[in-house]
């Protein structure tokens, strides 16, 4: 009860100094992770946001203060902290995730898709891939926009646009690789060997070859 009192006794300038201290600790704990966020000034406004969520956090979960454990900008920091870790683990997944994708992605000069996607087996694809690819493919190889851009339309996180677009291409050069696998003509097997002397049947043979005429010789022998 005495930590819910002092939560709500404090005043806004108590409250904006707290805020101060949390967010100097903040970037002076993090600031190996700044690349995450781009430049200084992007990383200085995450730290003020998290800073900001830390304290609003904070004071919602008034009740579990425990003043016995440290002051009111202790527990700021400890709520802010959680903010930053969560946020730096998400952001270093979608990293990793992107850069997955990258490696698994043709080079742009090696993908054929965009030409195959554009020529008359456009149909063949769209019957074999789902909504969300048909969406994504439609605004970045139709449409022209990035892939950043389809996100922001789409509502989806970046990498979720790139794993859309990775699997509707994986799915589609399936479905050329069977089309032209059906589309090459199949050649009869020839029975004979080129090239190699074929058996004869002696009832077939040429009476004037050499094999006819000992056979011929033989015949007149016996019947002689």
């Amino acid at each position: 009860m005495e930590g819910v009192l002092r939560m709500l006794l404090i005043s806004d300038t108590d409250l904006h100094k707290a805020r101060r201290v949390v967010m100097h600790r903040l970037h002076h704990e993090n600031k190996r992770w700044s690349f995450l966020f781009g430049g200084q000034e992007d990383f200085y406004q995450w730290v003020m946001s998290v800073a900001n969520e830390g304290v609003a956090i904070a004071l919602d979960d008034s009740e579990n203060f425990d003043p016995t454990r440290g002051d009111l900008i202790h527990w700021f920091y400890l709520k802010a902290r959680k903010v930053a870790f969560r946020e730096i683990r998400q952001e270093m997944r979608f990293r990793k995730s992107q850069k997955s994708v990258a490696e698994a992605t043709l080079p742009p000069e090696e993908d054929v898709f965009a030409h195959f996607l554009l020529s008359d087996e456009l149909v063949d694809i769209l019957t074999e891939i789902t909504e969300e690819q048909k969406q994504a493919l439609a605004l970045v190889y139709l449409i022209g926009f990035n892939h950043a851009q389809a996100a922001q339309i789409l509502k989806k996180q970046r990498n979720a646009i790139d794993a859309l677009i990775f699997r509707a291409k994986k799915k589609s050069r399936e479905v050329y690789c069977r089309k032209m696998a059906g589309s090459v003509p199949s050649r009869p097997l020839s029975t004979t060997k080129r090239g190699l002397p074929q058996p004869r049947s002696s009832l077939s043979s040429d009476p004037e070859g050499p094999n006819g005429r000992e056979t011929q010789q033989l015949g007149e022998a016996i019947d002689g």
